[in-house]
């Protein structure tokens, strides 16, 4: 029945809807049918879960940065009027946000609640800290560290292969793609070794985002609704889809950094968009992301050095935004389009 109801619809309306649930937009129309289909039915007659403990992380070596935010579930009565244009903004409650820098000698061992008390037989970088050998142990100390959080989602920027679509691969990427490989193996081992014990539900799930798909989703907002509303059916949506997609691509085609900070920034002084709420570090992160000092008595390591690079902090934040965003929309589409089947 879903089938025939997005066959039913444009090239164009499909595309938008590809765009609003984080799905690739490009493809015939019956390569779009197949995937909307699919994220459909793991959607259909489902509830908004209680919440959603989120860890995003943005792969780097020098600028590795990690966020771990939880969602906040629609109301009933939110819930009800999920097709309508008047939605609340995305609720998120950002307990982490922070950069470290991996070269240094066990960066992020001293918060691990498994090796904060021993002392580390490292004093000192290796040669080579880029060795297989070395790059394992690092993937293994950030993995038990994330896992240390509970989440029940990871997701990893997923890392590209070339830069400026040049024909050489630089070595940093290729030190950065060793990274990312070995931390989904460590992931998938400790989960497995993890769900013999208990529960497999209860295991974190891990998926992969494009980078591009984020950025492209978040900098039109200005200029494009990013909700999924009932007007996808209507007689002019066709028209009306064709011509937002095309402001999409139009506010796409060169996304800088300063324009996903930008967001960022927006969303801490207060958006209709997204709601962002913080705790503890976080939110001496969010003070510092938008210039302004710290007031508390105790100065941190963070607070005396300050945060640096404001991109890398942006993307992980605005990853797990688009992680939320896209959920939401995925579990309302899936309502439209079977009550539009059903009638």
């Amino acid at each position: 029945m879903a089938t025939k109801t997005l066959t039913a619809l444009k090239v164009a309306q499909l595309k938008h809807a590809t765009f609003l649930l984080g799905l690739p937009s490009a493809g015939t129309k019956s390569e779009l049918i197949t995937s909307l289909t699919r994220h459909i039915g793991l959607h259909v007659g489902a509830e908004p879960a209680e919440s959603n403990r989120i860890l995003s992380v943005d792969m780097g070596i020098r600028n590795l940065a990690y966020c771990v935010v939880t969602t906040t579930p629609p109301s009933n009565n939110e819930n009800q009027h999920s097709g309508t244009e008047d939605q609340p903004p995305t609720a998120l409650h950002v307990s982490t946000w922070s950069k470290t820098d991996l070269l240094q000698p066990d960066p992020i061992n001293d918060t691990d609640p498994e090796t904060k008390n021993k002392t580390s037989s490292r004093t000192a970088l290796t040669n080579d800290p880029f060795t297989p050998s070395h790059l394992s142990r690092t993937a293994y100390t950030i993995t038990r560290k994330f896992l240390s959080h509970s989440p029940s989602t990871i997701l990893i920027e997923r890392q590209r292969f070339r830069s400026g679509s040049g024909a050489a691969i630089q070595e940093w990427t290729v030190r950065v793609n060793m990274l990312e490989s070995m931390l989904w193996a460590c992931l998938r081992t400790l989960g497995q070794q993890r769900s013999t014990d208990r529960d497999s539900s209860d295991q974190p799930e891990l998926h992969e985002v494009n980078p591009a798909r984020v950025a492209n989703f978040w900098v039109p907002a200005k200029d494009v609704p990013l909700r999924r509303t009932a007007a996808l059916f209507q007689d002019d949506a066709g028209e009306k889809a064709e011509t937002l997609m095309e402001v999409v691509g139009k506010k796409t085609r060169k996304i800088q950094k300063k324009d996903k900070i930008n967001i960022v920034r927006s969303w801490l002084e207060g958006s209709e968009d997204v709601a962002l709420t913080f705790e503890g570090e976080a939110a001496i992160t969010a003070r510092r992301f938008n210039g302004e000092k710290s007031t508390r008595t105790t100065t941190s390591t963070q607070d005396a050095a300050g945060i640096g690079k404001l991109d890398d902090l942006a993307d992980c934040l605005l990853q797990a935004a688009a992680w939320a965003r896209w959920q939401e929309n995925r579990r309302i589409f899936a309502q439209l389009v079977e009550e539009r089947s059903a009638g």
